[in-house]
C-alpha cells in the first residue's frame, strides 16, 4: 500500500500499517488466518464502503461531469491485494 494516499473510512493509511507493524502484526495476522479458515462471521464490521461522485470539472451539473470513487477499508484493501496476488499465479 502506497504510504501517502487518502485515508479510507477507517482513518487508516499505508503509513499506518509500516509505522505500527510491529505492534499490530499478531492480531492482523491473526484476522488474516481467520479469513483464510472461511471465518467470515464479522466480516460485514470491515466489507463496507462509501461511494462517492467528484467533479470533473467546477461547473459539474450532470451525472457524465462526475468520477466515482470508492473508499473502502484499509484491511479490506490489503485483504484483496493478498487475495488477488494468490489468484494471479
Amino acid at each position: 500500500m502506497p504510504s501517502d494516499k487518502a485515508p479510507g473510512p477507517d482513518g487508516y493509511t499505508g503509513r499506518f500499517y509500516k509505522v505500527a507493524w510491529q505492534l499490530i502484526k499478531v492480531d492482523f495476522m491473526a484476522a488474516i488466518s481467520r479469513l483464510m479458515l472461511g471465518d467470515v462471521s464479522q466480516l460485514f464490521l470491515l466489507n463496507s464502503a462509501y461511494i462517492t461522485l467528484l467533479p470533473k470539472t467546477a461547473d459539474a451539473i450532470e451525472v457524465k461531469d462526475f468520477r466515482p470513487i470508492s473508499l473502502i477499508h484499509s484491511f479490506a484493501k490489503i485483504v484483496t491485494k493478498l487475495l488477488a496476488n494468490r489468484l494471479a499465479s
